[in-house]
């Protein structure tokens, strides 16, 4: 009973303190285990690798939501802010490798780790500068 309410504790922490990352991940989840259908997909958004300006835009996103709401301060909180992000976009891939309409790419992990890496530095450099000056 104790460990149960130490549990829900924890999950509503959780819950409160990162609810955009837990919902921007829920949507990379949906969409990257979603059946795309070509034949749906309006013809400006037909061109050459746009899958993977998404990855990175997905990823780019999720960095700086999590830069944003975990606000890192030690070495061991960067290397989650990091880390993170990472994984979940290599296991998403992963998952997609077991999906039959789907498939998972080598490329798009390494897409999803550079978004993310570009999430985190203009949220380092640019957002955090921009805040500072206001105050």
């Amino acid at each position: 009973s104790r460990a149960l309410f130490e549990n829900e504790v924890i999950m509503r922490f959780i819950l409160r303190k990162y609810y955009l990352t837990l919902i921007w991940c829920i949507l990379i989840l949906f969409f990257s285990l979603k059946r795309i259908e070509i034949s749906n997909v309006p013809f400006a958004l037909n061109i050459p690798h746009i899958d993977k300006f998404v990855h990175f835009l997905m990823y780019m996103i999720l960095g700086i939501v999590l830069c944003y709401e975990k606000r890192a301060k030690s070495l061991v909180q960067w290397t989650f802010v990091v880390s993170f992000p990472m994984f979940f976009g290599t296991f998403i891939e992963f998952l997609q490798t077991l999906i039959p309409y789907r498939s998972g790419d080598l490329w798009d992990a390494l897409i999803n780790a550079i978004g993310t890496m570009t999430g985190i530095i203009i949220y380092t450099f640019f957002i955090i500068k921009h805040i500072k000056s206001n105050l």
